[in-house]
């Protein structure tokens, strides 16, 4: 585990609590010097620019290695984060949405 190590976390709505935050410090790990990203995507770039680690899906990693990151594979139990699809009523039938949620709901399963 790497606790002496700033992170990058990825900001969870205000009104929820984030649960990769709560995993790392029930393991120890310190945010004292860590930094916030908005989405995974920002986070990546911010990455490249400093020493921090960040935590990312594994589906996510190899974009992280095209950006000349090098992956650290970490030992920890495993995390589950709920994921939650909403949508409004108009897009019920539009095929293109549809594949995507279904898209969403696969990925989720693996």
């Amino acid at each position: 585990m790497h606790e002496s190590f700033p992170y990058i976390l990825i900001a969870a709505p205000a009104w929820r609590p984030d649960p990769v935050r709560t995993h790392l410090e029930k393991l120890g790990v310190d945010f004292a010097q860590s930094r916030e990203a908005s989405s995974v995507l920002a986070g990546l770039f911010l990455a490249t620019r400093n020493d921090h680690l960040i935590m990312v899906p594994e589906a996510v990693v190899d974009t992280g290695i095209r950006l000349g990151l090098v992956p650290v594979k970490q030992d920890l139990p495993p995390l589950s984060v709920p994921v939650s699809l909403c949508w409004h009523r108009s897009h019920d039938r539009d095929e293109c949405h549809q594949w995507m949620r279904a898209q969403i709901m696969e990925w989720h399963k693996t």
